[in-house]
C-alpha cells in the first residue's frame, strides 16, 4: 500500500508541476507582445515587427500541437515501463508542446511567416538548444512561476538577433544587385 501511495503522489505531483508549467505559459502568452516592444525599443529600435499571428491561427497551431503531443504520448507507451528510457519517454511529448508553442508566441508577434520558415532551416538547432535548455529549467519545482517572463525574453533576443542579420543581409543583397 505504501509504494501505490508513493507512485500516486509522485505520479500526481509530476502532472501538477507539468500542468503549471503550461498554465503559466498560457499566461505569459498574452503578456507576450508587451514583452517583446519592450525589447525592441531598448535593444532593437530599427527592428520592425511584421506579426503573422490571429486567432485563428493561434487555435490552429495550439490544437495541432496538442494533439501530436497526446499520439506521441500513445506512441510512447512501451517505453513507460523502461527505467531511465521512460523519464525521455515522458517528458518528449511535453518538450514538443513547450517547444512549439514558446516558439510560435515569440515568433508570431515579431516576424512573418516567411522569415520564420527562412529562419527555421538555417537555424532549428540553435533554437531548439535554447527551447531544451528552457525546458530543463522549467523542470525545477516552482521556478517555472518566475521565469516564464525570462523564456521570452531570452527567445525574443535570439529571434530578432537573426531577424536582423536576416532583414540587414536582405536589404544588403537587394542594394549591390
Amino acid at each position: 500500500s505504501w509504494l501505490a501511495s508513493f507512485l500516486i503522489y509522485t505520479v500526481g505531483s509530476v502532472i501538477v508541476m507539468m500542468f503549471s508549467v503550461f498554465i503559466t505559459l498560457i499566461i505569459v502568452g498574452f503578456l507576450t507582445p508587451m514583452i517583446l516592444k519592450v525589447i525592441q525599443k531598448r535593444h532593437y529600435p530599427t527592428l520592425e515587427f511584421k506579426g503573422h499571428g490571429d486567432l485563428l491561427n493561434v487555435a490552429y497551431v495550439s490544437i495541432k500541437s496538442i494533439l501530436i503531443m497526446l499520439l506521441l504520448f500513445i506512441v510512447l507507451i512501451p517505453f513507460y515501463f523502461i527505467p531511465i528510457v521512460n523519464i525521455i519517454a515522458f517528458n518528449l511529448p511535453l518538450y514538443y508542446l513547450f517547444h512549439k508553442l514558446l516558439n510560435f508566441d515569440v515568433v508570431s508577434t515579431i516576424m512573418t511567416k516567411d522569415e520564420f520558415y527562412f529562419l527555421k532551416t538555417k537555424h532549428k538547432g540553435l533554437f531548439r538548444l535554447r527551447t531544451f535548455l528552457l525546458y530543463m529549467v522549467s523542470m525545477i519545482p516552482f521556478i517555472t512561476l518566475f521565469s516564464t517572463v525570462f523564456y521570452i525574453v531570452y527567445l525574443g533576443h535570439g529571434y530578432m538577433n537573426k531577424l536582423q542579420e536576416l532583414r540587414g543581409s536582405s536589404t544588403n543583397l537587394s542594394v549591390s544587385n
